[in-house]
């Protein structure tokens, strides 16, 4: 490399410029290439190089400078692609970059000798906006460096939940997806820097949704989740059949859960079984319950029944199976 460096930005700041190798897989670290790992967090500073403001362009609020960088390291030193990120202060661990160069193999490969101060200068030029403005909006795009490892857990507020699902998303895009192990526990999950939207769901409780901001290796977050009452049956020869309807782990209030026995003639206890729907509404919570014969109270005939949701009259979900000889029962476990 030529051992010059170049960008703009506001003016009187501390910028400094961290040397990346092939595929961020090499670092500089003040005289040579080395695995990042070589370098320890409390020394992540260690090989910045200084960047002098050379010029100041008028006429922006703020003004912006131009930093520049002649031969702070030697031109043998880094050899054929590699990128460049710019930083104000001292870099540190998941610091957010303001700025970033990539050379593929030489500067020669960019317009104006690969200078991204010039780059910018002809965009401000062509623009008329100020480079602040530029910066602060494409500010979502330089960020999310860093791969930092944490642990989730998920449980009733004192004892972890398994099975508990979970999806990960950041500006709405999902990023990630796992499911709690015996301890209630999703570990080595990795994340950039940013702040995630965490979805929360298992059956018997209430889906929760939640944040998390991961900035540093060995992040980690606890939700506790709400367990859902089911009412206790009427009879000793029926059984709470509880629904609960989320889309996206978000509940759906006013889908319709409906059951109806199949088949006629059927009878529990000396008394003819009606075949005819019956049906609840979800509450706000997507919450509803249906209270439906058991099995081994049915005296007569195969005790099946068909058992399905409705969201806007559309079914999403429907089953058709005896019901379990138990009080209560969450339609997920009938699926």
């Amino acid at each position: 490399m030529a051992g010059e460096l170049g960008i703009a930005y506001t003016t009187g700041q501390t910028v400094k410029a961290i040397v990346w190798g092939q595929n961020r897989g090499t670092r500089w670290n003040g005289s040579a290439m080395v695995a990042p790992s070589a370098i320890t967090v409390a020394a992540w500073a260690t090989g910045a190089i200084d960047m002098t403001e050379q010029e100041t362009q008028d006429g922006g609020s703020p003004d912006t400078g131009q930093y520049i960088n002649e031969g702070a390291f030697p031109a043998t030193g880094i050899t054929g692609s590699h990128q460049v990120d710019y930083f104000v202060g001292t870099p540190t661990v998941g610091q957010r970059r303001f700025g970033w160069q990539d050379y593929n193999n030489s500067q020669a490969d960019w317009a104006d000798g690969g200078r991204l101060d010039l780059l910018l200068d002809a965009i401000l030029v062509d623009t008329g906006t100020t480079l602040p403005a530029t910066l602060a909006g494409i500010t979502g795009a330089l960020t999310g460096d860093g791969a930092f490892t944490g642990t989730l857990t998920i449980n009733d507020g004192s004892t972890g939940l398994e099975g508990a699902v979970v999806h990960a998303s950041l500006g709405g895009v999902l990023k990630a997806s796992g499911t709690t192990n015996s301890s209630g526990q999703i570990t080595n999950w990795v994340f950039g820097v940013s702040t995630y939207t965490l979805a929360v769901r298992l059956a018997g409780y209430q889906p929760e949704t939640d944040t998390v901001a991961v900035s540093a290796d060995a992040w980690s977050k606890t939700i506790s989740l709400t367990a859902i009452t089911i009412s206790a049956p009427s009879a000793a020869s029926l059984c709470t059949v509880s629904f609960q309807v989320n889309l996206a782990a978000t509940p759906v209030s006013g889908a319709v859960c409906k059951a109806k026995l199949l088949g006629t003639n059927q009878a529990s206890d000396g008394v003819i079984l009606s075949n005819a729907e019956s049906s609840d509404t979800t509450d706000s919570e997507g919450n509803a319950e249906l209270e439906l014969v058991r099995k081994d109270s049915i005296v007569k005939g195969n005790g099946i029944y068909k058992i399905w949701i409705e969201i806007d009259g559309k079914p999403v979900a429907s089953v058709e199976t005896t019901v379990p000889n138990q009080a209560t029962v969450y339609f997920e476990d009938m699926l």
